[in-house]
């Protein structure tokens, strides 16, 4: 593993450990334990699932610090989820997490199984992006003349995004350009349940079909160890 790859890999669990804060933050907001009325819960509830969006793509522009135009003076600038997001999308098809299953086959090899659960996709994250910019702006003065502050307690869509995103990363995978190596990454392990675990991981042969770009959706890997959080 390059001394570059080993950094990149560090900072990626640094990502992922403001992640798992960030969620159990919105958790704490959602269970009622902020001393603040409901319009407040809800404008402190968007303000995480925007960073959390921000995270999420700054953890996808770091994992593929291997193509040469992720390192370009443009997007090492950019902060803006959804521009770095397409911008990913057009270097690399299947540069996202996905969430997987994993199955030790030895102290070295694994088994690693994609699984279709209710997750953030793609185009879940840039909607999401725009929909939290929306919520977090006060409006215009004939808006507020219009409008009550709202009374709601329950924030079910806000619980639906924290919940695809939970779904998304708790074990998740990336497949790097080439498909040569693959990121595992865990927010929690039973062992070690608050500390975050990424790990390089060397493609060894598919066990499986293939998803539309010719990934394979079950594989078999060859772990290099963990960088924690």
């Amino acid at each position: 593993m390059s001394e570059k790859t080993k950094v990149d890999t560090k900072l990626y669990a640094n990502l992922m450990g403001e992640v798992k804060h960030r969620l159990n933050a919105l958790n704490t907001a959602l269970g009622g334990y902020l001393p603040v009325a409901g319009p407040f819960v809800q404008d402190f509830c968007y303000l995480q699932l925007r960073l959390l969006c921000e995270l999420i793509a700054l953890a996808c522009l770091t994992a593929h610090g291997d193509i040469q135009e992720t390192n370009s003076k443009k997007l090492r600038k950019e902060y803006s989820a959804d521009k770095i997001i397409t911008a990913l999308g057009q270097l690399h098809e299947d540069f996202y997490p996905r969430p997987f299953q994993q199955t030790m086959k030895s102290p070295h090899f694994f088994d690693a199984v994609v699984v279709e659960n209710d997750h953030l996709t793609k185009e879940d994250l840039i909607a999401l992006y725009g929909t939290c910019g929306d919520k977090l702006h006060r409006g215009n003065l004939k808006r507020i003349l219009s409008e009550n502050l709202p009374k709601q307690v329950n924030f079910p869509d806000i619980q639906k995004w924290g919940q695809k995103i939970s779904n998304l990363l708790a074990a998740h995978l990336i497949t790097l350009k080439g498909q040569e190596n693959i990121m595992l990454c865990f927010l929690g392990t039973k062992e070690k349940p608050h500390k975050v675990q990424v790990a390089m991981s060397e493609f060894v042969e598919p066990t499986g079909p293939r998803d539309e770009h010719g990934v394979p959706l079950s594989l078999k890997g060859r772990s290099s160890g963990p960088a924690g959080a």
